[in-house]
């Protein structure tokens, strides 16, 4: 597994949680450094709110590999047609899920003692939260206390 961020400050928490490969968007180009980690990725999961990113990315999968849009950008994504018939790449969305998608995975957690990563804050907090959630400097999920 690959974890691509635009926080160097996060490679630490990536090795951690099993990540074989960093690649910090600042400093490398996420498509030439995906295609020659292992020819590229088999799947991307596409979590960023930023159309870049993903478009950037797009170019680094595996021939017939998937690209799957879990973040919803403001921006369309836009990808190059030979890119997607020549390599038999694919670009779906994914909503965030049925409800038995959502049992499944809170039985998987609880069967495994997996556990979210959460920076919680005060409600007030919110522009806060939001500014750091864009700055990218907020681990896990920002969740908002009510007071």
């Amino acid at each position: 597994m690959a974890v691509l961020s635009t926080s160097a400050d996060k490679q630490d928490e990536a090795r951690e949680l099993g990540a074989e490969r960093f690649i910090n968007l600042k400093t490398e180009p996420p498509s030439e450094a995906l295609r020659a980690w292992e020819g590229g990725a088999d799947i991307i999961l596409a979590t960023p709110p930023a159309a870049e990113p993903m478009m950037a990315a797009f170019p680094g999968l595996a021939l017939n590999g998937t690209m799957v849009v879990l973040g919803a950008p403001p921006d369309n994504i836009a990808v190059s047609p030979m890119e997607l018939i020549m390599r038999r790449r694919r670009l779906m969305g994914s909503p965030a899920g049925s409800r038995k998608d959502l049992r499944d995975t809170l039985h998987l957690a609880a069967t495994h003692g997996l556990r979210p990563r959460v920076t919680p804050m005060p409600l007030g907090d919110a522009e806060k939260a939001l500014r750091k959630m864009r700055q990218g400097t907020i681990h896990g999920r920002a969740v908002l206390m009510m007071d």
